[in-house]
């Protein structure tokens, strides 16, 4: 019997690496064109889990289903969500007018666009962003409890109930099929539709029923059904129906047979809860024991024991980017997506998941290294390990080379040097000769030498099976060698541990340092490229090249992902990879050229981490090999959660518009309806506008640009953030548009858009400037009628009243034009002036080449704020919070300004990082101990998050380049957990710090 609250015991994956073969056979040759490349295992692609942690209301989800304008919709216990890849919204009966009951059993879209979703409390209706209840047993439905929805061919709502049989929806009117009509059991778990038109109901004990022109066919396990509790139907695109049962394992129904397959088979279990066909023809089964996979006659399983986050998988949907998105009965929303990456870890054979070195032989065998895994062969797609039972010296693997003989070399830490012939192993001591048992990096060059780099020892030539060893007194910089390449002339060149790079010819060493232009002295990769240009990794100095006996240096500065490079890559397109600690990147070659002849400022890398399919973005490195090119074309790199590997000329990109949707428009703290013309009245004019893109592959590297037509010049760069603050607009029609770009920079340039009339206030309205200008003319009437008709014994009276009146009326001006820069809120500055006062800063700071400091400063829950005590109380604690900011920044030159909504800024001018961080940090301090009572907060009390960033600008820069980088402090303060000083300083305007 199917119920919603069981649990199961896990059962492992069967059979690795042996149901590996499918998986894994030809993924080094294959072409990544799929979304969900079939070619891959399960646990190789991405992998992410949502609970209530992360905004779930419950972490039973009975059903998913992506909508046409690109929401995931998620059917829970404790209500409906919808989710936009960032954030959960949650609808229920406590907070959606419309909503009965707030356990979603079944979601299904129409071909109207109208979404419908099925609860204990009958059939609900989605429809231009209002919940109605649409039909209950009132209306003639069998049950108010909904458990499967479908509609047909010809337009009829099919309603399949727990206990009221099948319901039909057709016009408005309702038909309900109940035992009288032929159905065996009255409760419907599922239905499909085949190509010709037969509906097909999964029933709780009746088997499976056929229906046909209004009548009932009954199967059963009499005419070969694998059960007669029936949890899931599905028609596949070759017109197969597939049957999940409960216990009797799943079933195919083909040209009048049934067909079963269950745990015998490969399957995690015969309880089969839902079934879902992708868009590449697989088969995806979601079990009480795990995720099932069949591609080509093949179950492959994706089981607790390998990250799914509960066992029993009860809903599947694939998204419009290929991403499998499941459903679990008490682990909440897991989702699979494939990478630009493909990782290999312990969960595909690899005996320890911190790979430190990679190497591919002569014959197109991959060696990786670990850390307490010994040395792996990776072969056929099969992994195969080499452990001291294997006659290894040591478990701890640093560097592989083969030598000219093709004999494997491999270097351990702390083990000494092994030499593998035959499958044999042959190791090497300091007894033998070696200055250190300790092996950093290996190279081979092309006299067919063997050099060694060793941890303290020095460097080794290996030749004819004898060791020659090198050290400072011959000449050598360091005794620890990290890094080693040969150039096209034939010259070694040695990266060395804090004593700079090493050039070696004719038997001398010659060393290059930061004295001599080197950014680092201590190296850590090198590549040589073959137009003769040296590349050269550094622990923290950025990426130098060294070309005609000079060198030059790029970093974060200069717009390098990282300072730190452990290996550089040369792909076939032109480009540079390198790896860090951070992640792997990619930067073109003929940009850095660019930068060093001096015809460009700053290079563009294009960075990949756990979003691109590496289970960790952190990268193994100071020894070597830290990354391999292969063969193929393809790129290899170790980290500390296994190795991944590219093809630089297939890499997948997302070519999917995401779609753009402006959520809400507030105009002074009131909600405003998004349909049509909206008329926001009269009012202060602060907006404050919310959207989203509906990409779900990497949401946080999608990009938004918007505009209010009719008061931005152009288009604002909002980075990756989702709101949109005015202040002050004056009066008159606008409209709001925003578009944005996926994870690739694909962009949807159409967007969304928001129209709208603000009324203007009486002083900004034509017959207020009419009247002030009436006003004058009467009054320079007025006294040059008193002046004709004055005795001229009184001029002089006269004349000093008028220049006492001009003077009054230059103050009233004024005062006039200090009220149209201050926000009519909370006296303080508002949007215009703060954006006048940052360009004119920004020119000053250009000019005298000074730091110039932005803090971006946003009230926590202030919304939740709102909600509890009221927008009155929300004004005032406004106003309280820009008192205590105003009063805290007196320095001559500073300003406050009123941002928008809730959000303030503070230009501090000749202002270095760490000042700017002491100010705001007195700043949080200064509202907390303001102690303004917020019951909804964590903190107890109103708090605030500041983002600081800090630059030096350049003539090459805008100041919105400033406002970006203290907005996403501002955002890492409040995914950090708000109430809180975050700071961001980007490398490619030299932040000051």
């Amino acid at each position: 019997m199917r119920s919603m609250g069981r649990s199961d015991t896990v059962s492992r994956l069967r059979g690795w690496p042996a149901a590996s073969a499918l998986a894994l056979s030809g993924i080094l040759l294959a072409d990544s064109a799929r979304s969900l490349d079939p070619r891959k295992a399960i646990t190789q692609y991405a992998h992410q889990v949502w609970k209530t942690d992360q905004g779930l209301p419950q972490n039973s989800i009975q059903a998913i289903l992506q909508t046409k304008d690109g929401y995931i919709w998620l059917g829970t216990e404790r209500g409906l969500v919808r989710f936009d890849g960032v954030g959960f919204t949650v609808f229920d009966k406590g907070n959606t007018p419309g909503m009965r009951n707030s356990n979603a059993q079944a979601l299904y879209q129409d071909r109207a666009g109208t979404l419908w979703v099925g609860t204990w409390g009958g059939l609900h209706r989605f429809r231009d962003g209002r919940f109605t209840a649409a039909y209950t047993t009132g209306d003639g439905l069998g049950s108010n409890r909904v458990l499967c929805l479908l509609e047909d061919h010809e337009g009829a709502l099919w309603i399949g109930t727990g206990g009221g049989g099948l319901s039909r929806l057709k016009d408005g009117k309702v038909r309900t099929y109940g035992a009288r009509d032929g159905l065996s059991n009255l409760q419907i778990w599922q239905i499909a539709e085949d190509r010709d038109g037969n509906l097909w109901l999964g029933t709780d004990g009746g088997g499976l029923n056929r229906m046909r022109n209004g009548k009932f066919t009954v199967f059963t396990r009499k005419d070969g059904l694998p059960g007669d509790l029936v949890q899931s139907v599905f028609v596949d695109s070759h017109n197969d129906l597939w049957i999940g049962t409960d216990g009797g394992g799943l079933g195919r129904y083909r040209n009048g047979r049934f067909v079963t397959f269950g745990v015998k088979d490969g399957l995690p279990s015969d309880t089969i809860e839902t079934i879902q066909e992708d868009r590449d023809g697989n088969i995806w089964l979601g079990t009480q024991r795990g995720l099932a996979r069949l591609t080509e006659g093949v179950f492959t399983t994706f089981t607790p024991a390998q990250g799914l986050s509960d066992a029993t998988v009860s809903s599947i949907c694939e998204d419009r980017e290929g991403s499998l998105w499941l459903g679990t009965v008490a682990g909440g929303l897991n989702r699979l997506k494939d990478g630009k990456f493909t990782a290999f870890t312990s969960k595909e054979g690899l005996p320890n998941d911190r790979v430190r070195t990679i190497y591919e032989d002569r014959n197109g065998t991959v060696w990786l290294g670990t850390r307490g895994g010994g040395l792996t062969r990776f072969e056929h797609g099969v992994f195969s390990t080499f452990s001291p039972r294997e006659g290894l010296s040591g478990e701890f693997v640093r560097s592989i080379y083969e030598d000219v003989q093709g004999k494997l070399w491999v270097g351990t830490w702390g083990a000494g040097l092994n030499r593998m012939d035959g499958g044999r192993f042959q190791a090497f001591h300091e007894k033998d000769g070696l200055p250190s048992e300790i092996i950093r990096c290996m190279y081979r060059d092309r006299a067919n030498t063997l050099w060694v780099g060793t941890d303290s020892g020095g460097l080794v030539a290996v030749r004819n099976g004898k060791f020659r060893v090198y050290g400072t007194r011959d000449g050598l910089s360091s005794a620890t060698i990290l890094a080693l390449v040969e150039d096209r002339d034939g010259v070694l060149w040695i990266g060395t541990e804090g004593g700079g790079l090493d050039r070696f010819a004719n038997g001398r060493f010659r060393a290059y340092t930061r004295n001599e232009g080197l950014s680092d002295d201590t190296v850590l990769a090198l590549h040589a490229d073959a137009e003769g240009v040296l590349w050269i990794g550094t622990d923290g100095g950025g990426l130098n090249r060294f070309k005609d006996g000079r060198f030059t240096h790029f970093t974060r500065k200069e717009g390098l992902f990282d300072d730190v490079q452990y290996a550089i890559l040369e792909d076939g397109r032109g480009n540079l990879w390198m790896s860090c600690s951070r992640g792997i990147f990619r930067v073109r070659r003929s940009e850095l050229e660019e930068v060093a002849g001096g015809k460009s400022s700053a290079v563009h890398s294009v960075s990949f981490g756990r979003a691109d399919g590496m289970r960790s973005a952190e990268c193994s490195g100071f020894t070597q090999p830290a990354g391999w090119k292969a063969h193929d074309g393809r790129l290899w790199f170790p980290t500390i959660e296994g190795a991944v590997v590219i093809d630089p000329d297939r890499i997948q990109t997302n070519m999917t518009p995401p779609p753009v949707v402006i959520e809400r428009a507030i105009a002074d703290h009131r909600e405003l309806p998004l349909r049509g013309l909206a008329d926001v009245g009269v009012g202060r004019g602060d907006l404050e506008f919310h959207y989203t893109a509906l990409s779900f592959i990497d949401p946080e590297r999608v990009l938004f640009h918007y505009k209010l037509e009719g008061f931005d010049p152009d288009w604002v760069d909002a980075g990756s953030r989702r709101v949109a603050f005015y202040t002050n607009i004056p009066g008159g029609k606008y409209t709001f548009r925003v578009r944005a770009c996926n994870n690739d920079g694909i962009w949807n340039e159409q967007g969304d858009a928001f129209r709208f009339s603000l009324r203007p206030r009486f002083r900004q309205t034509g017959w207020f400037f009419a009247l002030c200008a009436l006003g004058l003319v009467l009054l320079g009437f007025g006294v040059a009628r008193l002046r004709a008709v004055r005795a001229k014994a009184r001029e002089l009276e006269l004349e000093q009243q008028v220049a006492e009146r001009t003077i009054q009326l230059e103050e009233a001006n004024t005062k006039l034009q200090e009220l149209s820069e201050l926000d009519a809120l909370t006296s303080i500055a508002n949007r215009r002036r703060f954006e006048e006062t940052l360009a004119r800063e920004w020119r000053r700071a250009t000019r005298d080449a000074l730091p110039l400091s932005l803090i971006m400063i946003d009230i926590d829950y202030f919304k939740d704020f709102n909600d509890a005590y009221g927008h009155q109380v929300g004004d005032e604690c406004l106003r309280r919070v820009a008192g205590e900011i105003g009063e805290a920044i007196t320095r001559t030159g500073d300003l406050v300004a009123r941002y928008g909504g809730e959000e303030f800024a503070a230009i501090l001018p000749s202002t270095p990082s760490r000042g700017a961080i002491a100010v705001a940090e007195l700043l949080r301090q200064r509202v907390e101990r303001m102690a303004t009572r917020h019951s909804v907060s964590p903190a107890g009390v109103v708090t605030i998050s500041l983002g600081v960033a800090t630059m030096t600008p350049g003539e090459a820069f805008a100041p919105d380049s400033l406002v970006l980088a203290a907005d996403q402090a501002l955002y890492a303060a409040k995914r950090a957990g708000r109430n809180r000083v975050e700071t961001f300083n980007p490398p490619a305007v030299g932040a000051e710090s």
